[in-house]
């Protein structure tokens, strides 16, 4: 048992600190929601490929508005996040590997790792403008506060 000064007790520490925990979950959520839109993406965008034509204007829009949707929540990670999301950013590609394989195909994994290293790299974009983003206006605060 800890002792302070005046001998009253203290709490012990936590085993597994609360942040490292939270960190590692909310990371996980956010790779898997990635490997969704990643989903999402790859069979909207195999079945406009099967049909004949050019593909509508309709899925198009549909496709680029996944890709902001990933980038939008790696936005929102970089400005609340207290780390980096690099977990997530590893996370992603080998999560969608496992999910592309699970079918059985030769090629899943690796297919499946390019989708999740492209849906990784947009998640980074979103994550590093917001912590760019956020540190600019703290340069800004700084010198004017001077």
């Amino acid at each position: 048992m800890f002792t302070r000064l005046f001998d009253e007790a203290s709490e012990q520490p936590p085993a597994i600190p609360h942040f490292l925990v939270r960190m590692v979950l909310v990371n996980s959520v956010t790779a898997v929601a990635c490997v969704v839109c990643t989903m999402v993406y790859f069979g909207v965008g195999f079945a406009a490929g099967d049909g004949p034509g050019p593909v509508p204007f309709s899925v198009d829009v549909f496709l680029w508005s996944i890709v902001i949707a990933v980038a939008a929540l790696g936005i929102v990670l970089g400005m609340r996040a207290k780390f980096f999301p690099w977990l997530a950013a590893f996370l992603t590609p080998l999560l969608s590997g496992v999910v592309m394989a699970l079918p059985g195909d030769r090629d899943g994994f690796s297919f499946g790792l390019g989708l999740g290293s492209a849906t990784s790299a947009v998640l980074l974009v979103g994550a590093g403008s917001a912590r760019g983003y956020k540190r600019w206006v703290r340069a800004r605060k700084h010198l004017n506060h001077r």
